[in-house]
């Protein structure tokens, strides 16, 4: 994509973002011979919202990563180069991972809300919420 060097941090992550999502994009293709609909790829990248997809696939097209045509269901279309057995098996453990530690950071953003409540007298019982399979403050 880009030459993340010259990038500032703020730049780097969002190309970190979008390569995360064109990683999910080739791994529907391989799996299903057809592209992603939007909503497919905010559920299976955890976006929160259609708008930031759409935003994702325009940078992603600028960039020339991908071809869309706006307004056209199941429009994408990815460069012609072929995507390896390898890379694809790397790409499903890289965002399944990714996908992990996203899940673990909602349920810690959740939880240390409903602690907050609780300090503040908002709810009467403490929570006992669970981050990522285990007990919150569980070493």
């Amino acid at each position: 994509m880009t030459e993340t060097s010259k990038l500032t941090t703020r730049e780097r992550a969002a190309v970190t973002f979008a390569e995360k999502v064109l990683a999910w994009i080739v791994l529907f293709f391989k799996e299903h011979a057809y592209s992603p609909s939007m909503r497919e790829i905010k559920e299976g990248t955890l976006i929160s919202s259609l708008s930031v997809v759409s935003t994702v696939i325009k940078q992603l097209a600028a960039a020339g990563e991908l071809s869309h045509t706006p307004g056209i269901s199941r429009s994408i279309h990815l460069k012609e180069e072929a995507v390896s057995s390898k890379e694809v098996a790397n790409l499903r453990e890289a965002l399944q991972e990714y996908n992990k530690y996203n899940r673990i950071n909602n349920d810690l953003d959740s939880y240390l809300h409903e602690l907050g409540s609780w300090a503040l007298g908002e709810q009467a019982e403490k929570p006992t919420g669970k981050v990522g399979g285990s007990e919150a403050g569980d070493d």
